[in-house]
């Protein structure tokens, strides 16, 4: 934790201007905080990996092959169907609608575009781009290097657990949270580690996260774990009791939610030949790790 202080002090002084200056000048295509983040992420861990812990990226879900093209487009289809699947039992008990939405706005805020084809391109742009790091920021510090602390101390099992309530956890100051929002994020904690553990491959968690994500903002026009959208063109309406249809933080946050991400949790705890990839190798024996940072 030290560590990642120390790394995101140096780098906001010296990448973060960088990426300001990406942003200015590319109409707020970059957004500067999320790539800071990464960059933390990615050199905190890759120091501790590979200076304190004498390891390699192969440790922390990337070893070789982890980014088959197939097992991405497997991972994209279950993160990416699940909160479609979400989303599609909410309309069918009629608790979600489109409606049109002629302004285009993100986040604080975004001017009218000169059509709704250039609108929703520039926004979808604009999401992938903040959506993309946000959620492989994530899965290094979870399913990654945390995963790898957890597992070389205890178990996978141990690993699954600890990574996902601390997944839950980190999202309670996110706006709308409730305690059923965080137990379905601590549920999608859940899946993603099964996805992690039956495929060793850390690319693979953070495509279905990143697609689980984009359908929500890019598609549907929602909330992202209570975080608003643009909305050029249309938006998905939520309309329905906040304990079924999640409310302020979008379709997620709702009992269809925990339904379907509960399936998932399910579907993962066996493994099957759609999670199976060739990226399994032998678990490393316990205390292999010769130094620990803390």
């Amino acid at each position: 934790m030290c560590v990642y202080f120390v790394v995101n002090g140096i780098l906001s002084a010296t990448a973060a201007p960088v990426l300001s200056f990406a942003s200015s000048h590319t109409g707020g295509l970059v957004t500067p905080n999320e790539w800071l983040d990464l960059l933390t992420a990615f050199v905190t861990v890759g120091f501790v990996v590979h200076m304190v812990d004498r390891q390699t990226w192969a440790e922390v879900g990337f070893p070789e092959r982890s980014w088959q093209p197939a097992l991405l487009l497997r991972a994209g289809v279950l993160g990416g169907g699940a909160i479609a699947i979400t989303s599609g039992v909410l309309a069918l008990f009629g608790h979600l609608q489109f409606e049109p939405d002629t302004l285009s706005t993100f986040l604080s805020g975004d001017s009218v575009n000169s059509s709704q084809a250039g609108a929703w391109a520039s926004s979808t742009l604009r999401i992938t781009l903040l959506l993309a790091p946000a959620a492989l920021s994530e899965e290094l510090i979870f399913r990654g290097y945390l995963w790898r602390v957890a597992e070389d101390s205890a178990s996978p099992r141990v690993a699954l657990v600890v990574t996902s309530v601390m997944f839950g956890v980190a999202h309670i100051q996110n706006p709308g949270a409730d305690l059923l929002a965080i137990v379905n994020v601590t549920l999608a904690g859940v899946a993603l580690g099964l996805l992690r553990l039956h495929t060793n491959s850390l690319p693979a968690a953070w495509v279905a996260h990143f697609a689980w994500n984009w359908v929500m903002a890019a598609a549907l026009h929602v909330p992202v774990s209570g975080l608003p959208m643009s909305t050029p063109g249309y938006r998905a309406v939520v309309d329905g009791p906040d304990w079924f249809a999640g409310g302020s933080w979008g379709p997620e946050g709702g009992v269809a939610a925990t339904l379907i991400l509960l399936a998932a949790v399910a579907f993962g705890s066996f493994p099957t030949r759609f999670l199976k990839s060739s990226t399994n190798f032998p678990r490393r024996a316990k205390g292999t790790t010769a130094a620990r940072s803390a």
